[in-house]
């Protein structure tokens, strides 16, 4: 009897974490891409030689250098411009999160 609750509590525990938790955790289709900014109109925004597709509602953070820190600051659309460093956030090969750093 010990032994089915333990098994019936193990399989639970394994369909909670697999249909809950691991989502959460687990995303393979999250890339980072790094590079100067060449263009940027709305929706595509052209990093390197590589153009990418931007989702509309693309959250922008700044990254500043104060007293030997980084620190993380919300940006506009407006901080991405040409010749500016940045590290884009790409799930699915579209852009969701552009990190401006300005301590270069």
């Amino acid at each position: 009897m010990r032994d089915m609750i333990r098994r019936i509590l193990a399989g639970f525990t394994l369909f909670f974490f697999a249909t809950l938790m691991a989502p959460q955790l687990l995303r393979a289709d999250e890339t980072f891409y790094s590079g100067t900014v060449k263009a940027y109109s709305w929706g595509v925004i052209k990093v390197n030689d590589q153009t990418f597709k931007v989702d509309p509602q693309v959250r922008v953070l700044l990254h500043e250098e104060r007293n030997g820190a980084i620190h993380e600051n919300r940006g506009r659309l407006s901080d991405v411009e040409p010749g500016v460093k940045v590290t884009l956030k790409l799930s699915s090969g579209v852009v969701t999160l552009i990190y401006v750093e300005l301590y270069h």
